[in-house]
């Protein structure tokens, strides 16, 4: 799952599906304002097997919990980024247990 998908979540997400061909990549976001301009830039025009293996969902839609985490969120959208980095680590990462990672990013100027 990549948590923040903008620029670098984006980036990151189009990677994903270029270099792997496992399940897929969930893209989690705070609106779905974004989403078909995501799917286009992920998926470009032509790869209708690859729009399977893409689901962008919101916060508020997500349930599911996932091995492997990615936060790619901009510290300007949080009053509180330490406090949004946690959530997101208890919300989607299913833990340490599960052989997977919890990777954090940050594309905020120093």
């Amino acid at each position: 799952a990549v948590v923040g998908v903008g620029v670098l979540g984006t980036s990151l997400c189009r990677q994903i599906m270029d270099e792997y061909s496992a399940d897929g990549v969930t893209g989690i976001t705070k609106t779905t304002n974004n989403h078909e301009s995501i799917r286009q830039q992920v998926l470009g025009s032509g790869d209708h097997k690859s729009a399977d293996r893409l689901r962008l969902i919101t916060n508020e839609m997500s349930t599911d919990k996932f091995p492997n985490v990615v936060f790619c969120a901009p510290p300007s959208g949080f009053d509180d980024y330490p406090a949004a980095v946690q959530e997101a680590m208890d919300t989607y990462w299913q833990g340490p247990d599960t052989g997977g990672v919890f990777v954090f990013t940050s594309s905020g100027a120093v």
